[in-house]
């Protein structure tokens, strides 16, 4: 297949090809762990975490978008990316250091992978868990073939930590792009390439990925069940 550069995740959100809007990979993960770590960040931070929050993830938009233009050979627009003129500095400076380490990690990668596919909003109307329909949509960072590993989906974090979440993001991709392609994703990719210029990479070992796909499977039941049963445990208390 040819290489696919999307739109990237839309504004709008995930529907059906009936019109239904469906939950996204993130919204499903957002009932899980990812709750904890916003808490004890904002603990840490008090009142600043919330425009510390705000400038980190705008950072961390700005690498992925840059990021993109790298691998699609386009150079000349990733100093604005990062930086625009008209940008935060200090964004700008966390910006500049993450790009950074995800370059050490695409400088040893790009002569091996062939990339399928970028930021490509895809859509799963047929997941199923049990007898339960659960639909979701989700746009991954790159899908693409990496030497000896074969088949991956590939995810960019510019953040402080990495949680079991992020690889449960990993395996929710890889049921999207099986449901569009019909091919299977042999395993993910976790590039953090954080905001203080370190980088680690995690290929995940088969038990890792096998256990991933199993506790997104959980994550996405619990989401459904949380949506059917939240507005009832709500009105017993009005």
């Amino acid at each position: 297949m040819r290489p696919i550069r999307g739109n990237g995740r839309p504004e709008a959100g995930y529907f059906t090809s009936g019109g239904v809007r469906v939950p996204s990979v993130s919204e499903v993960l957002g009932l899980m762990g990812e709750r904890e770590g916003l808490n004890h960040f904002f603990a840490e931070h008090g009142r600043y975490g919330f425009v510390l929050a705000e400038k980190k993830a705008e950072a961390g938009t700005r690498v992925h978008a840059a990021a993109e233009a790298m691998v699609w050979d386009d150079v000349e627009s990733v100093p604005a990316l990062l930086d625009p003129e008209d940008g935060d500095p200090e964004v700008g400076g966390w910006a500049l250091k993450s790009f950074e380490a995800w370059s050490r990690w695409w400088a040893t990668s790009f002569l091996q992978l062939e990339v399928l596919a970028t930021e490509l909003p895809m859509v799963h109307e047929g997941f199923t868990v049990g007898f339960m329909e659960l639909p979701y949509g989700g746009t991954p960072d790159l899908v693409g073939r990496l030497g000896m590993y074969g088949l991956v989906v590939v995810d960019t974090k510019t953040g402080d930590t990495i949680t079991p979440e992020h690889f449960c993001q990993l395996a929710a991709y890889a049921e999207l792009w099986k449901a569009r392609t019909g091919d299977e994703v042999e395993t993910g990719v976790v590039v953090r390439a954080g905001q203080d210029g370190r980088l680690a990479v995690s290929v995940l070992p088969d038990p890792t990925w096998r256990r991933a796909k199993a506790g997104w499977r959980a994550a996405r039941a619990y989401h459904a069940v949380h949506s059917e049963l939240a507005p009832q445990a709500e009105g017993l208390c009005a």
